[in-house]
Formats: structure tokens, sequence, C-alpha cells
């Protein structure tokens, strides 16, 4: 969920060693609604927290993503 001390923390890691998939995860509430894109480029995305701070982070296939927020 990351420090929760007003900077933006946390991040949303997703490994893949075979087909490309999707990982639904809970970042907690301090990140609901937030929208989180993946740092290493490997994904355009963006994807966006329900409320509770759950989502749904794609990684390529034999991929990894890094997903942290926006801001």
């Amino acid at each position: 969920e990351g420090s929760g001390d007003g900077m933006i923390s946390g991040c949303a890691v997703v490994l893949s060693t075979a087909a490309e998939a999707i990982l639904e995860m809970d970042m907690g509430a301090y990140h609901g609604g937030k929208t989180f894109y993946d740092i290493t480029g490997s994904r355009d995305d963006r994807v966006t927290t329900d409320e509770n701070g759950k989502a749904a982070f794609p990684v390529n296939e034999k991929g990894v993503s890094v997903w942290v927020r926006e801001g």
C-alpha cells in the first residue's frame, strides 16, 4: 500500500513466465480511485483502481510490468 505519509508510494509488480496475463491486486484503500501506469514502458495501458484500491494489472507474455501511481 505504500508508506501513507502523503507521498505517492507503493507499486504493483506483475511477472509472467508464459502467456500474457492480468493479475487482480488490492493496492489498499489509500489508492482507491487512482490511476497507475507501467513505468517500464512495456504497456501503454492506464489502470484505475476501484474505491477500495482493487484493480486488474496486465503484463505481456514472458514480461514484467511495474505499475506506479500517476501524479
